[in-house]
């Protein structure tokens, strides 16, 4: 079990069980799953942290292939890939944890762009669906 599963656990038994110092006891009417459900289909809108962990690291995966963050890609490719693209990254440099991630969903990224030649500029933009 991972961290974000544990903070998830805290979660989950705070809903189902509520206060501990009230001594009131809670019923479990829905499960997690339901509970993690949009509002408009009928949950309480409460994220799952592991998704909401995997969707801010592939925003910050895009933000370095797009080059619309060139402060955070100048860092990355100075330390991780300086002779190489974003893409073509060896997974087996020094890493640090935010690296690692990235290089852990990067497989998204390269499934879910495509590229546009156009004028002699090549643009790149991704499928605002995607599957992650």
């Amino acid at each position: 079990m991972n961290f974000l599963d544990k903070i998830d656990a805290i979660m989950r038994r705070f809903w189902w069980t509520g206060n501990q110092e009230d001594n009131h006891t809670a019923l479990n009417f829905r499960s997690w799953n339901d509970i993690c459900q949009p509002k408009s289909a009928g949950g309480l809108g409460i994220k799952k942290l592991q998704t909401v962990n995997k969707s801010l690291v592939l925003h910050s995966a895009w933000m370095v292939v797009s080059g619309k963050d060139p402060f955070l890609t100048g860092i990355l490719k100075s330390k991780y890939y300086p002779n190489a693209s974003f893409l073509k990254s060896n997974q087996h440099t020094r890493r640090s944890v935010f690296w690692s991630s990235i290089q852990s969903i990067k497989h998204h990224v390269i499934q879910n762009s495509r590229y546009q030649i156009h004028e002699g500029k090549i643009n790149l933009w991704t499928d605002p669906w995607c599957p992650i």
